[in-house]
């Protein structure tokens, strides 16, 4: 649910400013999200290592391999779609962070 609320709240793609105000706004108050602070998420994911270090553990690949083929493709999807994420913000020199590194040696899919 990690990749899936980066992805929500950064609303990627061709996204209007309004349409993302919008998510941001209101998306702590969905049940999925309840409780949530999307600019605190945020900062968490993109400004420190801890949140994406976390899909770069033995055990995140063991889920993996577990799971459904169609929940891996899904998977597999997001983590593509976050590090295009990433590697687009500003101020990052279209370059990730160390932590990918490993990701991508785990989950070559």
């Amino acid at each position: 649910r990690l990749l899936l609320a980066v992805l929500g709240f950064m609303c990627e793609g061709a996204c209007p400013p309004m349409l993302r105000a919008n998510v941001v706004a209101r998306g702590p108050h969905l049940p999925l999200w309840q409780g949530l602070t999307p600019h605190v998420l945020l900062r968490d994911f993109f400004d420190a290592d801890e949140l994406l270090s976390l899909y770069g553990e033995e055990s995140m690949r063991e889920a993996f391999d577990a799971a459904a083929p169609a929940s891996q493709g899904h998977f597999v999807t997001m983590l593509s779609r976050v590090a295009f994420i990433e590697a687009a913000r500003p101020g990052s020199g279209r370059c990730l962070r160390a932590p990918w590194q490993g990701i991508f040696q785990l989950f070559p899919e």
